[in-house]
C-alpha cells in the first residue's frame, strides 16, 4: 500500500495508535476537509486471507482517488485516510476522529468491499448524509452506474463509518460495490444485522479465497469515477 502511494506521487503520515497505524495522505486545499476512508487491515491474516476484497479493494479505489485530486485539485482539502485495525472493532477509525473535531470535515466516504459487482452500494441512508447521498445518486445516474441504498441498517453492521456516526459527524457515508444479482439477498442480509445467510460474492469473505483475481478493476474505476465526481459537485456547493 505504502509502496503505491509513494509511486502515485504522494505521501503518507503516519499515526500510531495502541494497536495499530494509521496513514493519512493530504491534498491541500480550504477547510473543511472531504474526507476519504478506507480500511487497509484483513480479517485472519495469519489463517491465509489476502484479504483483496475486503479491503485491498476500497484502498486500491482510494489511492486512485488520491492520484486524481493531486492531478485536479478541487477547492477543498481532500483527506484520504487509510485505516487500521477495522477487523478488530474499528480502532483505527476511532483514533482517528478522536483527535479531531467533527467540524473538520465537509463529508466523510467511507470505501469498503469495492471490488466485486456492478452496482454501487451505499450502506446506511440517513438523514444526516442525504446531502451527500444525493450527489453520488445524481453522479451515478449521470454516469450510468446502478445504485442501491439500504434504508437504515443499524450500527451493527460493521464498517468504519460507524466511528465518524459515533462522533456526530455529518454528512458521513459508506459505498462498496456489490452483483445485481446480489442486491436482494444483500439488502436482506445487511437490514436483518447478518441474521440471514450472506449473498454469494460475501461467501469468500474473510477466508483464503478472497483473491486478487476475483477482483473486477472495471468496476472498481467506475466506482471511483462516480465518488470523483461526487466530490468535485460537492466542492463546487460548498462555500
Amino acid at each position: 500500500m505504502l509502496a503505491a502511494i509513494e509511486e502515485a506521487g504522494l505521501t503518507a503520515e503516519s499515526q500510531t495508535f495502541l494497536d495499530g497505524e494509521n496513514f493519512r495522505v493530504v491534498v491541500p486545499g480550504k477547510k473543511p476537509s472531504i474526507l476519504l476512508t478506507a480500511h487497509y487491515d484483513s480479517y485472519a491474516v495469519s489463517q491465509g486471507n489476502p484479504g483483496a476484497m475486503d479491503n485491498a479493494s476500497g484502498v486500491a479505489v482510494a489511492i486512485l482517488l488520491a492520484k486524481e485530486f493531486k492531478k485536479v485539485p478541487v477547492g477543498h482539502e481532500v483527506e484520504i485516510a487509510f485505516l487500521d485495525q477495522e477487523e478488530s472493532g474499528h480502532e483505527g477509525a476511532f483514533a482517528f476522529i478522536n483527535n479531531r473535531s467533527p467540524s473538520d470535515f465537509l463529508a466523510v466516504i467511507n470505501i469498503d468491499m469495492a471490488g466485486v459487482g456492478n452496482t454501487i452500494s451505499i450502506l446506511r441512508s440517513l438523514e444526516s448524509n442525504k446531502p451527500v447521498r444525493n450527489l453520488l445518486l445524481q453522479a451515478a445516474e449521470e454516469l450510468d452506474i446502478p445504485v442501491v441504498a439500504t434504508p437504515t441498517v443499524s450500527h451493527a453492521i460493521g464498517a468504519d463509518d460507524v466511528a465518524f456516526l459515533a462522533n456526530n459527524v455529518k454528512n458521513v457515508i459508506g459505498v462498496g460495490l456489490v452483483p445485481a444479482a446480489d442486491v436482494c439477498k444483500g439488502l436482506l442480509y445487511a437490514e436483518t444485522g447478518k441474521e440471514t445467510p450472506p449473498p454469494d460474492f460475501m461467501v469468500s469473505m474473510h477466508s483464503p479465497e478472497d483473491t486478487v483475481d476475483k477482483m473486477q478493476p472495471a468496476e472498481m474505476v467506475s466506482l471511483a469515477n462516480v465518488l470523483q465526481q461526487t466530490i468535485r459537485a460537492l466542492d463546487e456547493a460548498a462555500p
